[in-house]
């Protein structure tokens, strides 16, 4: 008899577990697109690109190192500032 209990859960399955049920499909490739593709508005000030940009970050569980995060961070600023 195979219980779904039979075998120890990993962090990875737990975790599509809850992007399943907490994050529809649609919805979650809709913000990793819009992460990937991130850039600062034309008038857009930079404290309010912060915020979408740690929202978005969060909301994915983006978990990249702080110097990546960084360096993802200032590419997507405008080039004058």
């Amino acid at each position: 008899m195979n219980s779904l209990f039979s075998t120890t859960p990993t962090w990875n399955s737990f975790w599509d577990t809850i992007k399943e049920k907490y994050y529809p499909v649609k919805s979650y490739e809709d913000k990793y697109i819009k992460w990937t593709t991130l850039q600062q508005g034309r008038d857009q000030d930079v404290l309010d690109f912060s915020n979408v940009f740690h929202t978005l970050r969060t909301n994915l569980g983006i978990k990249d190192s702080e110097k990546h995060l960084v360096l993802k961070y200032r590419s997507c600023l405008h080039r004058y500032i």
